[in-house]
């Protein structure tokens, strides 16, 4: 498993019988998001990531990303008596 800074897998090295699924588990550190991964024809749910039974050597890939700061408008009503 490779994985770029901001986050952490479960583990990055292991071995599986052959034609066996293997899942790890994906942790974005604080501020960030899985971008991405992919590798050994794998599919993600939530933060797991599950591959297809493997029948040879496979990597997979995680790439995280830093989450977009939310921008929250404040919106000031003005009312102004009638004279």
């Amino acid at each position: 498993v490779i994985a770029n800074d901001g986050g952490a897998v479960d583990r990055s090295n292991f071995e599986v019988a052959s034609n066996t699924s293997a899942s790890i588990n994906i942790t974005p550190a604080a501020g960030y998001k899985i971008a991405s991964v992919s590798g050994c024809n794998g599919s993600l749910v939530q933060q797991q990531y599950t591959t297809a039974p493997i029948t040879e050597a496979c990597t997979v890939n995680v790439d995280f990303s830093k989450k977009a700061k939310r921008r929250s408008k404040l919106w000031l009503l003005l009312a102004i008596p009638q004279s």
